[in-house]
């Protein structure tokens, strides 16, 4: 029977990264189907292309080399996706395979959200070492404009999330048609996010989902939020047409009204994305940005009200330092903070 759900790993000159994660999901058994999509150089992809081979008898795997930009690589893989459910999950992570079934029950029988993913963790391996809760927010308001109004005040990805296949593909259509990651990689990103908020409700649930790597090689430290200055401009306005006129299409809003509420809600918010473009943040950049988050969350509660939307924390896990997926996960990014090393002898799963 072919499984429910596939696991896409968008990977890109990082196949020290996608080793480790290949051998954690090949040790669990991952019963779901698995898509590495490859836009590294010829010499990396040569050495993806032996890691995903040295699984093939452990996982269900398929390897894709495409060199396209990021979002229309994962367009033309999702294009070629046959299971009804999704999730992407980056080569730096780690994603619980069996916590995407209870994500899948819940949208079967919950139409009306758009996007479900458990409680994920964030393990810190550059200073010392941190294990903390990654965000989340339950977004169970009706109208879609609340829920943009919410989340641009409240903004994360929810890209890792699970998704149905036929709406993230769509999507990442409209994403590949209105932004440009090569131009700036924060608008697609975001796009994406908006796009997914509008579409439905959102849920997090009490389910251990998966661990995220935070460290000094990740693309969000190292790669510019925007690339090419000079037509920025352009870039945006393209980028805040598309998101009022999708959120004119499934709300009440006129396409004038959704005009004004992008740019009333995001528009503040620009000046941020841009401040940061292109720099690389300073130990005390995250420092301050701890403590400003109360000050965020107040400012939020006095826009949004707190009643309106479900603002949880993340429940209590009791025995997650007992559990066997979870130890693997911080075990392998303790033993592996830069992935493992590419070895020819590397067969069945082992390590180097």
């Amino acid at each position: 029977m072919m499984p429910a759900s596939t696991i896409i790993i968008p990977t890109h000159n990082r196949p020290q990264f996608l080793k480790r994660l290949l051998l954690f999901l090949s040790r669990v058994q991952c019963p779901s189907s698995i898509v590495v999509v490859d836009s590294s150089d010829s010499s990396n992809a040569s050495l993806s292309a032996v890691v995903v081979d040295d699984v093939q008898s452990q996982l269900p795997i398929n390897y894709i080399h495409n060199r396209q930009r990021f979002e229309v690589k994962c367009m033309e893989t999702l294009q070629a996706t046959l299971t009804p459910y999704v999730v992407l999950c980056a080569d730096d992570d780690f994603i619980n395979p069996f916590a995407i079934e209870p994500c899948i029950s819940f949208l079967e029988d919950n139409p009306d959200y758009a996007i479900a993913r458990g409680v994920q963790f964030i393990q810190t391996t550059d200073r010392e070492r941190r294990i903390k809760p990654a965000r989340f927010r339950d977004l169970d308001v009706s109208d879609p404009a609340r829920r943009f109004s919410y989340f641009s005040d409240n903004w994360y990805s929810t890209f890792y999330c699970v998704h149905r296949t036929p709406e993230l593909l769509s999507d990442f259509q409209i994403t590949c048609e209105h932004t440009n990651s090569e131009h700036s990689i924060i608008l697609p990103e975001l796009l994406l996010t908006y796009l997914s908020v509008i579409r439905g409700c959102t849920r997090y649930l009490p389910h251990f989902y998966g661990m995220r790597q935070s460290h000094a090689n990740a693309a969000s430290c190292i790669a510019p939020k925007i690339t090419d200055t000079t037509n920025y401009d352009a870039h945006y306005r393209r980028f805040t047409q598309c998101v009022a006129r999708e959120l004119s299409a499934a709300s009440t809003l006129s396409q004038d009204e959704s005009n004004r509420l992008v740019e009333r809600c995001h528009g503040r918010n620009r000046a941020t994305w841009e401040s940061g473009a292109g720099k690389k943040q300073s130990g005390m950049a995250g420092v301050i940005r701890e403590i400003a988050r109360p000050l965020r969350k107040a400012v939020s509660i006095f826009r949004h009200g707190s009643m309106r939307h479900n603002w949880r924390t993340h429940p209590n896990l009791k025995g997650l330092e007992n559990d066997d997926i979870y130890r693997l996960m911080a075990q392998l990014i303790d033993t592996f903070p830069g992935g493992c090393d590419i070895d020819p002898d590397w067969k069945n799963g082992e390590a180097a």
